[in-house]
């Protein structure tokens, strides 16, 4: 075991809302649905290898006097295990609940932060099912390490060297995080916080159960970026506010806005967890019209992401969190959710991407 480093501002953030929530599942959950002639052992190799490159397997959380600490591992205590459901009447449905039931109970951060499974549901057909927990990937870094992975099996299949990758390693991004809240750019941000009004406000679905909902968008029905010149995602986010401003005959709405927090080179290379959410105020949007309302929105976008890299203090997460952070999520994923090599298929599905306080609306290519 490698000496304690410090935890991130985020990865404090995230443990300290542990702590206000024990019970709620801090955790980014999703598996590829792979179809074809699969090497189940070149599979298992390069899921973890890829997460012990990125350092994500390996990372322990360990208390001194008190506090939290990072540490790593030489190697996985927790080994890829293969389950077979091919036995039960439906084995994909039976997969899928193993899954779901999986990635909605607490993962403790006492060990393994990381689960990978591979759930065979065929001859020819596997699930390829990865859990983390926050603390040692946000959802940016998952789709890296996917990513990695593929190459990795790839590699391995056609009897060829492995890429070269040279992933920010947890010391330096720990140096990089403590350069920012040193510089006059961190205390820009905090101020641009404290002059904006975000209070914490009530769930709008307190009662809500999570439900995925699949929306089929006919040839009638695409919006294209190119109609209103936004991109999508602020094209999607206009919406949502909209739908929400005359749901709740209102004209202002307030949202949860999940950002990456990686504007430089050396944040995008990292793995572990990054990821911010911040408030965005659409005043006026009830009584606009939906030109206003895309620019508005886009103009409020680009503002906060300037400033996303600071984050509310963590003595404040769990209060936050409790109370419905600073209002429904609207989180657009705009992922490739495809992987393929060969004659292998694969498809990236969701399962979890942490707790819902308040009502979320997670969007991504399917």
């Amino acid at each position: 075991m490698f000496d304690a480093l410090p935890l991130t501002s985020a990865q404090a953030d995230i443990w300290m809302a542990q702590q206000f929530m024990p019970d709620a599942p801090f955790a980014i959950a999703y598996y590829v649905d792979l179809v074809g002639a699969v090497d189940l052992d070149a599979l298992v190799h390069s899921g973890s290898a890829a997460h012990r490159e990125y350092s994500s397997s390996t990372m322990r959380i360990v208390e001194i006097d008190g506090l939290p600490t990072q540490r790593f591992e030489a190697a996985e205590t927790d080994a890829v295990q293969i389950l077979d459901f091919r036995e039960h009447d439906s084995p994909a449905d039976a997969a899928r609940q193993w899954m779901n039931d999986d990635c909605r109970t607490p993962l403790s951060t006492d060990g393994q932060l990381v689960r990978l499974r591979v759930l065979r549901v065929g001859d020819d057909r596997v699930f390829w099912y990865t859990r983390a927990h926050h603390i040692a990937l946000d959802g940016y870094a998952s789709m890296k390490v996917l990513e990695l992975a593929a190459a990795l099996y790839a590699a391995v299949q056609d009897g060829v060297e492995p890429p070269l990758i040279e992933p920010t390693t947890p010391a330096a991004l720990l140096a990089e995080d403590e350069r920012y809240h040193a510089s006059t750019r961190a205390r820009r941000d905090r101020e641009y916080w404290e002059s904006t009004e975000m209070g914490y406000t009530a769930p709008l679905s307190p009662a809500a159960t999570p439900a995925f909902v699949p929306i089929v968008v006919g040839e009638d029905r695409t919006i294209s970026r190119a109609d209103c010149g936004q991109p999508t995602s602020t094209v999607v986010i206009a919406a949502f506010a909209a739908y929400l401003a005359r749901m709740n005959d209102t004209d202002d709405v307030d949202l949860s806005l999940p950002v990456s927090a990686r504007p430089t080179a050396l944040l995008r290379r990292a793995g572990s967890s990054l990821s911010n959410v911040v408030p965005l105020r659409l005043p006026g949007i009830g009584s606009a019209t939906v030109n206003s309302v895309v620019k508005s929105t886009e103009v409020a976008i680009a503002a906060v992401l300037r400033h996303q890299r600071s984050r509310p203090p963590a003595s404040e997460s769990g209060r936050a969190l409790r109370a419905g952070r600073f209002g429904p999520t609207n989180n657009v994923m705009m992922f490739a959710n495809t992987v393929s090599r060969g004659d292998v298929d694969g498809e990236i599905n969701i399962l979890a991407t942490g707790p819902v306080p308040d009502l979320a609306v997670n969007i991504y290519p399917g």
